[in-house]
């Protein structure tokens, strides 16, 4: 199999990725327009028709949200803006005297090989933290626990996240279907 292509700008997601397919990627950051919607999949969907326009070549992209029930799955997709502008303290402050915590982070890998797209979507139930804990990772990691653990992800090694991780369910998805596509 020749290397695919994965189109994006976060290098953490690259690694990520390439460590959970256990396959050679390349990589390209070229700008792909991202439509601001709460739906992770409508994102990626949108992301590899934009980057396969542009590029002509197979390839996938990654996109990811946290779903939290007491916000209406508010910032689902809007993760990233919402790291950069209120981050999780302010997501911690929004859910001040809320008792549900009940959250979803999604992962959706969508594949464009020049004649459809497929989507392999990876869900991760958990709860948010009362506080941003420490540790490793990047945006949400710090305040979502999966359930079944004590611990957000950014308190796990990364090998322990990526049994439970959105992002290893969805390249899993995705891996499984190069290996045998249907």
């Amino acid at each position: 199999m020749r290397e695919l292509l994965f189109v994006t700008g976060n290098e953490n997601k690259f690694r990520e990725a390439q460590a959970i397919l256990g396959l050679k990627l390349a990589r390209s950051d070229i700008e792909v327009q991202e439509m601001q919607d709460l739906n992770v999949r409508a994102v990626a969907e949108s992301k590899v028709r934009d980057a396969f326009d542009k590029l002509g070549t197979p390839l996938f992209v990654e996109d990811a949200g946290l779903e939290i029930a007491a916000l209406n799955r508010f910032p689902g997709a809007l993760q990233s803006w919402v790291s950069k502008t209120i981050g999780n303290q302010g997501i911690l402050k929004l859910l001040q005297g809320s008792d549900d915590r009940r959250a979803k982070a999604i992962a959706c890998i969508a594949y464009h090989d020049g004649t459809r797209v497929r989507v392999f979507e990876g869900v991760t139930e958990g709860t948010i933290s009362a506080e941003v804990k420490k540790g490793s990772g990047w945006d949400y990691d710090f305040i979502f626990i999966p359930d079944g653990d004590s611990r957000t992800f950014s308190e796990m090694s990364p090998e322990e996240k990526d049994k439970v991780s959105h992002r290893f369910k969805a390249l899993s998805k995705f891996a499984e279907w190069l290996r045998n596509p249907k």
